[in-house]
């Protein structure tokens, strides 16, 4: 699969691209849902490296970057890496994630989100990044849900073969981090259309949506996240 063709798209141009450009409050990241579980179980620690692998963009590396991390990203994706670093304050790289291996540097926390459904060997991929963390350092990933009703019935070309190519169920998930090596995992599902947290305008909204029953504010499991201690 050339990536490159995938960011090509107008749908991920849209999602990712303009949203990097029209973001100048990078902590606002930290909102996406995708992200909102790392930011509440991963804490920051002093001087703390952290790898982001298929960082795409770096929108989650600019929103841990505003947390305090020392942050690098790592794509495949050339144009994806040079949109990134565009304003960027860390370093990103193109290449693949195993080349890190020979430089022998370590990291205190490194994640992987939305990227192990689209390999056919995820647990040789993730026994490579535990190579690339420190002892008792962390790793973090999500992927889609197949037991929520949007993945499974989603016809987005980025959301089905050849782009995805994996599933995952929570216990397939915790299995992948226990058979990698990871001990002390944690799995946990990712809602979206969930109530706004702040009561106001937002939530009226939502209510007001909900009573008239539009399916785009159902809440929806469409995520999964894990994290595993080496």
């Amino acid at each position: 699969m050339n990536y490159d063709d995938v960011y090509e798209t107008e749908e991920y141009q849209k999602l990712h691209f303009d949203a990097l450009d029209n973001t100048k409050d990078w902590a606002e990241f930290r909102k996406h849902a995708t992200y909102k579980p790392f930011f509440s179980n991963v804490p920051v620690t002093t001087n703390g490296t952290l790898l982001d692998v298929g960082c795409g963009v770096g929108r989650f590396c600019r929103a841990a970057y505003t947390e305090g991390w020392n942050v690098k990203g790592i794509d495949i994706s050339k144009k994806a890496i040079e949109k990134g670093l565009e304003l960027a304050p860390f370093p990103m790289l193109c290449g693949h994630v195993q080349e890190l291996r020979k430089t022998g540097e370590l990291f205190d926390v490194v994640t992987a989100f939305e990227v192990l459904e689209h390999l056919s060997a995820p647990i040789d991929f993730v026994s490579t990044i535990k190579e690339l963390i420190k002892p008792d350092g962390r790793f973090f990933c999500t992927v889609p849900n197949i037991d929520s009703e949007t993945v499974q019935n989603s016809t987005q070309p980025d959301w089905i073969p050849p782009v995805h190519v994996l599933f995952f169920t929570q216990k397939a998930l915790h299995e992948l981090l226990e058979k990698a090596g990871f001990r002390e995992i944690q799995t946990g599902i990712i809602w979206v259309n969930t109530p706004p947290e702040n009561a106001g305008l937002a939530l009226f909204n939502y209510s007001l949506r909900r009573i008239l029953r539009q399916d785009s504010t159902r809440p929806d499991p469409l995520g999964l996240w894990a994290m595993g201690r080496n």
